[in-house]
């Protein structure tokens, strides 16, 4: 019956997983930011022109959001790289290879059952239990919500 909503959520997830390899990057140069002048005047923020000042409070507030080579905006990027990685690391050898050729080697599906000598419902029912893994652990931590 509510079969959509984590149909909806497990899409998402797909698109961070599809993003994976380029998000770290993203949030990188997201952190180093541009120059030295933020708010002032009729903003109703303080006035910075220090970069160093900036750098540091960037490196405290952390990333809110990062917008990928797609045009993939994306909301607390470091919280969804956490969440990649606590799940990545979790897993068995086996899920962590395909997961590695699927989404950072961007190698196809017969490819890797060819070269990991496993079948093709192999592969893709352990890649649906990482991305529900994925999906539940963001519902956790507040990335994805139901409603």
């Amino acid at each position: 019956m509510a079969g959509w909503i984590f149909e909806r959520a497990m899409g998402l997830t797909e698109r961070v997983l599809r993003h994976w390899a380029e998000l770290g990057g993203a949030v990188e140069a997201a952190r180093m930011g541009g120059g030295g002048h933020t708010g002032g005047g009729a903003s109703g923020h303080s006035f910075v022109s220090d970069p160093t000042a900036l750098a540091a409070v960037r490196a405290v507030d952390g990333v809110g959001r990062v917008t990928l080579a797609d045009g993939f905006y994306l909301r607390q990027p470091e919280a969804w790289l956490q969440v990649l990685g606590r799940v990545f690391d979790r897993s068995d050898s086996l899920v962590q290879a395909i997961v590695r050729r699927r989404y950072f080697l961007r190698e196809g599906h017969v490819r890797t059952v060819t070269e990991l000598p496993i079948s093709d419902r192999s592969y893709y029912s352990l890649l649906e239990d990482f991305r529900t893994a994925v999906t539940l652990a963001a519902v956790q931590e507040g990335l994805l919500k139901v409603f």
